[in-house]
């Protein structure tokens, strides 16, 4: 244990001493391309409703269940089932979709709330190919431009 007197003059991380601190403030790390907890649906509830209130878009590798939220803004929703694969598969899988999410929410022409359905195929997808076919599934659900 230290010794009071050389607390007070032993040297301490001061984030004003470091060169680039304030690019590492919470305000400059965000942008318009963050996936914050409140724009997920994370609620049995809150799938209920989109599962309930959707029109759906089907496609080989994904099944999109979409509801047009004009209050609430733009909300996604995962659901990849083990038919999809062993954990390290399904987990990659969910991250290129919030990482789909996240790139392509400008995009949206619409605010809506949608659930995405991972089918089997979708485990052998890469990044791309997963980009492509889910601007294929949101194009046909009138959700997404160009």
């Amino acid at each position: 244990m230290q010794d009071p007197a050389d607390q007070a003059n032993s040297p301490t991380l001061d984030a004003s001493a470091m060169p680039h601190a304030d690019q590492f403030s919470e305000t400059s790390r965000r942008g318009p391309y963050t996936f914050p907890p409140a724009d997920r649906i994370r609620k049995k509830s809150e799938y209920a409703a989109v599962f309930s209130n959707s029109r759906k878009v089907v496609d080989r590798y994904f099944v999109c269940y979409l509801v047009t939220q004009e209050q609430q803004g733009s909300k996604m929703g995962l659901a990849v089932s083990r038919k999809v694969g062993k954990a390290v598969t399904r987990n990659r899988v969910k991250r290129y979709l919030r990482e789909f999410f996240r790139t392509h929410r400008p995009l949206m022409t619409a605010p809506c709330h949608f659930v995405i359905v991972a089918r089997p195929a979708a485990a052998a997808l890469s990044y791309a190919e997963c980009v492509r076919a889910m601007k294929r599934l949101l194009q046909r659900g009138g959700v997404l431009d160009g």
